[in-house]
């Protein structure tokens, strides 16, 4: 992944879980190379495994959101950022999806609230 082959990483990632399946750094990578090789159907049906055994993890439902939304699944994917939100009340990327999300549903009192929000945590 970090030489930009997540394509191969998939791979890499597949071959780990089969050796250890509930080795949590391959599953949670796995998602990382799935989003970034454009595979949006996999990584939601892995998120949703992922968040049903630890569904407190804020990044799950933050990555959740960004395959939502990939596979146009708007409103869906608002309720995963605003989750994300919840979990991870400091994650600006999070409030920023729900702000563009809300703006482009013509709801301007949510978009500027969730900027408003998001703009102090901005790393």
């Amino acid at each position: 992944m970090q030489q930009g082959k997540a394509d191969e990483a998939v791979a890499y990632f597949l071959q780990a879980i089969e050796l250890n399946p509930g080795h949590w750094p391959s599953r949670t990578n796995l998602v990382q190379a799935l989003i970034a090789t454009r595979q949006y159907l996999t990584a939601k049906t892995l998120l949703l495994e992922l968040i049903d055994e630890r569904p407190e993890h804020g990044r799950l439902h933050h990555d959740l959101g960004r395959a939502c939304f990939e596979l146009d699944e708007k409103e869906l994917a608002l309720c995963h950022f605003r989750e994300a939100s919840v979990l991870d009340p400091k994650n600006a990327e999070s409030l920023y999806w729900i702000g563009a999300l809300s703006q482009s549903a013509g709801d301007m009192v949510a978009a500027q609230s969730a900027y408003r929000y998001a703009a102090p945590h901005q790393r």
